[in-house]
C-alpha cells in the first residue's frame, strides 16, 4: 500500500473528513486531498505529524512496513 492510500485509511478509521484532519495538522483541507489522491507528497515534518497524529511509524505511512512492523 502506497503513502496516499494509508493516510486516506488511516482518516477514514479514525472517522474523520479532510478538513478535520486539516485541522488537526494546521494545514489547509487540499493538502489532505492532494496527498490522499498522490498528487502531492509531504515534507519530513508532514510525514512526522501524520505518524504522530495516527501513532504510527513514518516506515508505515510510507510502506516499507506493514502494521506489525514486518518488512513489506
Amino acid at each position: 500500500m502506497l503513502f496516499h492510500q494509508r493516510v486516506k485509511e488511516l482518516r477514514e478509521d479514525k472517522g474523520l473528513m479532510q478538513k478535520e484532519l486539516a485541522q488537526q495538522l494546521h494545514v489547509v483541507p487540499s493538502m489532505i486531498s492532494d496527498w490522499e489522491r498522490g498528487k502531492l507528497r509531504t515534507s519530513f515534518e508532514g510525514l512526522i505529524a501524520l505518524a504522530k497524529f495516527f501513532e504510527v511509524s513514518t516506515d508505515y505511512l510510507l510502506g516499507i512496513v506493514d502494521e506489525f512492523g514486518n518488512p513489506m
